[in-house]
């Protein structure tokens, strides 16, 4: 009987606990979507200013590609839409990192 009620607690908590804990870990996310929701209207196209991408993976004026690759990689590991991140999010990532690159390219 007490293995039984053991049991049926810890399923209750890996269905109820996980998706806070989710929440809970990544309070960074909110911001991000609110800071590319400020910036970015949904109508536009697939452009991006260099201040918008910097923005976006946090990166300063003067970083490297180097820091710009792990600056994205760190980002879409958390939005990815694969462990139930943003589609959108992901995508503006990708946008910025990609935006950030071709400047490296161009100069």
């Amino acid at each position: 009987m007490w293995r039984n009620l053991l049991l049926f607690i810890l399923v209750m908590l890996v269905l109820y606990w996980k998706p806070l804990w989710h929440r809970w870990l990544q309070p960074g996310i909110a911001r991000l979507a609110l800071r590319i929701k400020q910036d970015h209207s949904p109508l536009m196209d697939n452009t991006m200013s260099i201040e918008q991408a910097q923005k976006i993976l946090g990166v300063d004026a003067h970083a490297n590609r180097d820091e710009i690759v792990l600056a994205h990689k760190r980002l879409i590991q958390k939005l990815h839409p694969d462990r139930g991140g943003n589609p959108y999010l992901a995508t503006q990532v990708n946008l910025a990192k990609q935006t950030l690159i071709d400047q490296f390219k161009a100069g």
